[in-house]
């Protein structure tokens, strides 16, 4: 059934004052709401926005991947804030979606508000909502993706971790080092290292490169990586050299050792 307002009603208005209860009226179609973003998204910089948040808001059908990605687009990739209210919304209200739409949705999600909020945002979906969308930590792409906007986005902590290790455990050693070789690039240092001492599936691939290329004047870093329980016996040793402590050699070895 047509509205009470059609979308060239719509764009004779002022865009910002085009409020939830009048698009609620409006009954658009898909192929309408794709008409009204594409003929608004190139202007009215300081209301379309708005409008958009109003439209998801409002809506009370589903949108096709189509014009998901349009509101991706124009309503999360251009805007930051604290509310995360409508990408949740968004996701909820829409249909025939693929994993590079829902990919795209989280990237830019994520990243929208202020860092306490994407922390927030970041861990609450992960933990409790992600399953429902057909986004599981456990399963691919997710099981790499959500761990690596882990570290990005969150404070390092235990909690971080638990959830962190839910993705990489189910990654074979080749993917862990190919995920490791990505996000050691792409994270801040702080949380890297807390990630390459605290998380225990690390493979001795990984402890060894980053022991060489990124424990330079960090001694405690180095000392801590030598005590994980997968370190390599070629990092053991070198700390070893370093420090003359026999608890980096092998149990049979030690005796033969008096400092």
């Amino acid at each position: 059934m047509a509205g009470l307002y059609s979308v060239d009603d719509i764009l004779k208005m002022s865009i910002s004052n085009v409020s939830e209860l009048i698009l609620k009226h409006c009954n658009f179609s898909n192929d309408e709401i794709k008409d009204l973003i594409l003929r608004t998204e190139h202007n009215y910089a300081n209301g379309k926005v708005t409008m958009y948040r109003n439209l998801v808001k409002s809506y009370t059908g589903t949108f096709n991947r189509e014009v998901f990605n349009l509101l991706v687009k124009h309503m999360l990739k251009e805007t930051f804030g604290s509310d995360l209210e409508y990408p949740m919304l968004l996701l909820e209200k829409s249909t025939g979606l693929d994993d590079d739409d829902k990919k795209e949705w989280f990237k830019y999600a994520s990243q929208l508000s202020g860092s306490n909020s994407s922390m927030k945002f970041v861990m609450g979906f992960v933990e409790t909502d992600s399953k429902k969308f057909g986004m599981d930590i456990s399963q691919k792409p997710w099981n790499g993706l959500f761990p690596l906007s882990l570290l990005q986005y969150v404070n390092f902590n235990e909690e971080a971790l638990r959830l962190i290790a839910l993705g990489l455990d189910t990654l074979t050693d080749s993917e862990k080092m190919e995920w490791y070789e990505y996000a050691v690039k792409h994270v801040h240092e702080f949380n890297m290292r807390g990630f390459i001492t605290g998380y225990e599936g690390n493979t001795e691939e990984i402890l060894t490169d980053y022991f060489e290329n990124y424990t330079e004047g960090y001694p405690d870093l180095k000392v801590r990586i030598a005590k994980h329980p997968n370190a390599p016996k070629k990092v053991k040793m070198e700390m070893f050299r370093i420090t003359k402590d026999i608890e980096f050699l092998p149990p049979q070895a030690r005796n033969y050792f008096d400092f």
